[in-house]
């Protein structure tokens, strides 16, 4: 069986065991945040791995691949921890993801 290889620019994050594929310019969309500077330093074929919630990191690169798109991360509050998952792959000057009511 051959092994995958990531097309020409697209770069593989693996959250949590989840895994996705995107690119480097998608990644680094929000200047000044960690997720573009951890980005950045892969080297080519290297896969990122962040140790958060694979599934709720959908939410993340849906905003950077469309910031008017919505829903972004639902205003539960039941789900505190779901707004905290994000909060260190924002810029500093953002403390938090943007969220819908």
């Amino acid at each position: 069986m051959a092994a995958l290889t990531n097309p020409a620019g697209a770069v593989t994050v693996n959250v949590g065991g989840t895994v996705y594929m995107t690119t480097l310019a998608t990644l680094t969309r929000v200047e000044g945040s960690m997720l573009g500077a951890l980005a950045e330093a892969l080297s080519d074929g290297e896969v990122l791995f962040i140790d958060r919630d694979g599934p709720s990191f959908r939410y993340v690169l849906n905003y950077l691949r469309d910031p008017f798109a919505k829903p972004l991360v639902p205003r539960d509050p039941t789900d505190g921890p779901a707004r905290a998952r994000g909060g260190f792959l924002w810029s500093p000057r953002t403390t938090q993801p943007p969220f819908y009511d």
